[in-house]
């Protein structure tokens, strides 16, 4: 049976507008769109949050081990344990659940990408399947990664800037007017971060459904997003904050978990303690990354409201297609 109602993605909304489609969408495809994510995106969520968990065991090793004396001050203790933990951003764990989170959420962009077009193309939605949805990640994955990597690149490059400015101004000394351009600096740098970070959510939707070239995408973007730049900022809001509360919920016992061992209350097992922790982690990792998926698709009717209201293309292919039924028979046709 065709569905007899399908969203349209290319129309104009407002604010209240993009929340409440966003949850429609979810709703009437729930099923479809979560197993996918979990079945495609589950072994790398899997292994992010495995070796999250023993990062996690680890410093929770050190936590434990630190004991303090009685001749040692609180701000030597906080030395020790910053010390040590700040010793883990060159362990292989860190390494590895960093790079692992990070391709499962480049594949959850690219399945939520890969769904959408599924959906605008299939004459019946509720029929798409995992393998329908695997053959389009297979095709915009790499795309969707080199996308990713370019804004990192860029926001690198930003930041890279400014801490080379503060790092000169912390060499010329320290006086009041040197504290008082390192502090503007920084703000500056902040507000930079955020107000570029919102014009660049834009640029993997650009190169997934346009077709535009990774660097061609930042022009782009900048240009849908004129005038309509709070708006895109009201909606990551909203949407992160809804994200917090649900992904809350699966991060619970991880959070219960840690607090106990914190405190030096261990299980009996080491093994028992272990498994644990690392499924809590691998838990938490599920709720985080596979909830996210909401402020994509969120983003998603945001791009293609703002490309409706800048050109209104929906509206013009519908103006065509009444004049194409329209149009009166040329003369060959009359002939006959």
């Amino acid at each position: 049976m065709r569905n007899s109602i399908k969203i349209n993605f290319q129309k104009e909304r407002d604010f209240s507008d993009i929340i409440n489609i966003t949850f429609q969408f979810v709703g009437e495809n729930f099923k479809a769109l979560l197993f996918s994510l979990l079945y495609l995106a589950g072994p790398l969520i899997l292994l992010s949050g495995i070796f999250a968990g023993l990062l996690q065991i680890k410093a929770l090793s050190v936590i434990n081990n630190t004991t303090p004396t009685t001749e040692d001050t609180p701000a030597e203790v906080f030395g020790e344990l910053l010390g040590k933990r700040t010793a883990f951003i060159f362990s292989y764990e860190y390494l590895a659940a960093s790079v692992f989170s990070f391709l499962a959420t480049v594949m959850v962009v690219t399945i939520v990408y890969a769904f959408i077009i599924e959906y605008q193309e299939s004459d019946d939605s509720k029929k798409i399947s995992i393998a329908q949805i695997w053959e389009r990640v297979k095709s915009l994955f790499i795309t969707t990664l080199l996308s990713f990597l370019s804004i990192s690149i860029v926001f690198f490059g930003i930041l890279s800037v400014f801490g080379g400015f503060i790092f000169f101004l912390v060499s010329t000394g320290s006086n009041v007017a040197v504290n008082l351009a390192i502090s503007l600096t920084i703000i500056l740098a902040c507000f930079t971060t955020v107000y570029l970070g919102i014009i660049f959510l834009l640029n993997t939707p650009i190169v997934t459904f346009e077709y535009t070239g990774i660097w061609q995408a930042f022009g782009r973007a900048n240009y849908l997003i004129q005038k309509k730049w709070w708006q895109t900022f009201s909606v990551l809001i909203i949407f992160m904050v809804i994200n917090y509360f649900i992904s809350l919920v699966f991060s619970f016992p991880e959070i219960i978990l840690t607090a106990v061992n914190a405190v030096g209350l261990k299980y009996d097992f080491e093994i028992g303690q272990t498994i644990s922790v690392i499924a809590t982690t691998v838990l938490s990792a599920l709720g985080r990354i596979v909830v996210s998926s909401l402020t994509y698709l969120a983003i998603t009717f945001q791009y293609f409201s703002l490309v409706e209201g800048k050109e209104g293309n929906s509206l013009k292919s519908q103006i065509s297609a009444i004049g194409q039924k329209n149009r009166p028979q040329n003369d060959d046709e009359e002939s006959f």
